[in-house]
């Protein structure tokens, strides 16, 4: 019984401990001319990533998204998604969403409608 106890705790304190990385993560941007990325780091590493190009016209388009297998189910991706679509909403950009995981997340919020390009 001893072992079968030590192996739950090893199997529980690894999400215990994503999680408590997740509560004190940032969202960041960066962007170039017409290019730019939501990411966000866990000791200086990049563990999940968005990245969009913007057109002439005002639009946004995401193009990729990706999480760090370890970190995969825990809302990242969604969270970089949410934070595009409220930069888009703020600074009056359209998004068009190549990515199907961000094309997705934004089909399904009805709040992220108002900024798809048409």
């Amino acid at each position: 019984m001893h072992n079968r106890t030590a192996r739950l705790i090893t199997v529980i304190y690894p999400k215990a401990r994503i999680q408590d990385i997740i509560d004190f993560m940032e969202i960041q941007r960066k962007e170039t001319e017409d290019k730019g990325k939501f990411f966000i780091e866990e000791s200086d590493r990049q563990i999940a990533l968005m990245t969009y190009k913007k057109s002439a016209n005002g639009v946004m388009t995401i193009d990729h998204t990706e999480v760090n297998s370890n970190f995969r189910g825990e809302g990242l991706g969604e969270d970089l998604v949410a934070a595009g679509v409220k930069y888009a909403q703020e600074n009056n950009l359209r998004i068009l969403a190549t990515c199907p995981f961000a094309k997705k997340v934004i089909d399904d919020k009805p709040e992220f409608q108002d900024v798809l390009a048409e």
